[in-house]
């Protein structure tokens, strides 16, 4: 950044006055100037102090408040997104592919994110996702003005700012204390067996029992940490045991822990899959044998009882 001891010297250099030199470099310093911007910007939703910004960036704190106050007041952050849904039962042609890693198994339409955040989010409110997978909710968010903080057992990529925490362990020290709205996508139980690792602490390998174990301390620290407005939202299907010959309504036994917490059920969705789940073999399979194949998940958003 060009500063008016830098500009005196190039002038004193070049023989000529300093106002020829900012003269000449205005354009520059108007270009380095809104990359500054759009830096503290990023910094600011990725849950960063004024503070902490104003020292990466090294301007003062004021102009970094003033630059995130001017930001905040953009329209786009105030109009509904195209996908907006009406009802309680959600369904896109197709997944939209600008947001996340596109290949994440599990990855999840960008479009239900962005229902949800618009539904139950505010610009410049904080957003925790634990469970952050292919990172489609940092995307999300940040593009809609929300203030994000995303972690996960096993970050997949180091180019999102998505931090190494298993929530099960507890609340992560360096994340907000607070949250306006925690999104929970958990592995969907023997859905995701072996999916994202063999580890048997994922989600995914764990015995029912010890799922819900998992999950009880899930939402019992997630419960502890959200705003006294705050929501929490989670997305899961009905998982099928083939060896017991049944269907476990997760979304179910999962909100019985949360209403232990002292939550509610504040609304739920069905969200359909957006593409066929079943190819012509499994459909022929499931006609000749009276079985019924699955084609959404429940979202469950939650609030404090009382």
């Amino acid at each position: 950044m060009l500063n008016a001891d830098r500009a005196a010297e190039i002038a004193k250099l070049l023989a000529v006055s300093t106002k020829s030199i900012e003269r000449w470099t205005k354009d520059i310093r108007a270009r380095e100037k809104e990359a500054q911007k759009e830096h503290a910007w990023d910094l600011w939703l990725d849950c960063k102090t004024e503070q902490q910004i104003a020292d990466a960036i090294q301007v003062h704190q004021t102009t970094v408040g003033e630059w995130i106050k001017e930001k905040r007041q953009l329209p786009e952050f105030l109009s509904p997104p195209e996908s907006r849904q009406h009802f309680d039962v959600w369904q896109f042609a197709t997944a939209d592919n600008d947001a996340g890693i596109p290949s994440y198994f599990g990855k999840l339409p960008p479009q239900i994110i962005e229902n949800l955040l618009w539904l139950y989010t505010e610009p410049g409110q904080v957003v925790i996702d634990p469970f952050a997978g292919g990172g489609t909710v940092i995307d999300i968010a940040k593009r809609m003005g929300r203030r994000v903080w995303a972690s996960d057992r096993c970050p997949a990529t180091p180019t999102l700012p998505i931090h190494a925490h298993d929530i099960t362990t507890g609340w992560p020290s360096s994340a907000p204390t607070k949250a306006n709205f925690i999104f929970l996508d958990p592995p969907y139980w023997k859905q995701s067996a072996g999916r994202y690792s063999s580890d048997p602490a994922d989600l995914g390998n764990m015995s029912l029992d010890n799922f819900l174990a998992a999950w009880q301390k899930t939402i019992r620290t997630c419960a502890a940490h959200i705003a006294p407005d705050g929501l929490i939202a989670f997305i899961v299907s009905p998982a099928e045991d083939t060896d017991s010959n049944r269907v476990v309504d997760l979304a179910l036994l999962m909100y019985r822990l949360s209403e232990e917490q002292g939550l509610r059920c504040r609304r739920r969705v069905i969200a359909l899959y957006n593409t066929q789940q079943a190819n012509g073999q499994q459909v022929t399979w499931a006609r000749t044998n009276k079985k019924l194949l699955k084609l959404y998940r429940d979202i469950v958003v939650l609030d404090r009882n009382g």
